[in-house]
């Protein structure tokens, strides 16, 4: 009953037959699939940010786009998130125009009728490089504190006046603490 109630003022907001002229004027980049995941519409900022006009991405998937080293790591589970009946969105790596590589987050949003899977529509965002510095940095600072923490050697930070900042497990061993805590505090 809510679902018939939301549906009906959907289309009270935008009649169905705006839609189209909508996802025309979109500026965002938009495609829409089928059950399979071959894409049967992009509108225009898709298409020109992929290289190539909208008729000539019908049929085609969001695969066709993925550098081949990129494809061969992630093409299985990126259709598979095409079947999916739940909202999902992941980070992806695409071509554009040019034959660069751009990251993107990828959020697709399924489209079910009579609990079925009729496909889905898919917006592509551009991930700016300063997100891509942060995850850059997020991830060497994971690699630097797994090193510290799991480094066989005993590893310590001491400032100018030699009191103890940080020290790894093994440090504190070396020692003879029985915690990083221990020799900190």
């Amino acid at each position: 009953m809510e679902l018939e109630k939301a549906e009906e003022k959907q289309q009270d907001f935008i009649p169905p037959d705006a839609w189209p002229l909508f996802l025309e004027n979109l500026q965002g980049f938009v495609y829409c699939y089928d059950e399979s995941g071959l894409i049967t519409y992009a509108n225009p900022v898709c298409a020109e940010v992929l290289g190539c006009s909208p008729e000539h991405l019908k049929g085609k998937t969001l695969l066709d786009f993925i550098p081949p080293v990129h494809r061969i790591q992630e093409g299985d589970a990126l259709m598979e998130l095409h079947r999916s009946t739940t909202q999902v969105s992941r980070r992806v790596v695409l071509t554009d125009a040019s034959q660069h590589e751009k990251q993107y987050r990828l959020n697709l949003l399924p489209v079910i009728k009579d609990s079925v899977l009729t496909g889905g529509i898919a917006i592509l965002e551009p991930i700016r490089e300063a997100d891509q510095i942060e995850q850059a940095l997020l991830r060497s600072e994971a690699l630097y504190r797994e090193l510290f923490e799991t480094s066989l050697d005993g590893i310590a930070v001491v400032d100018p006046n030699g009191i103890f900042l940080d020290c790894n497990p093994a440090f504190a061993e070396l020692l003879g603490f029985d915690s990083r805590e221990s020799v900190l505090n």
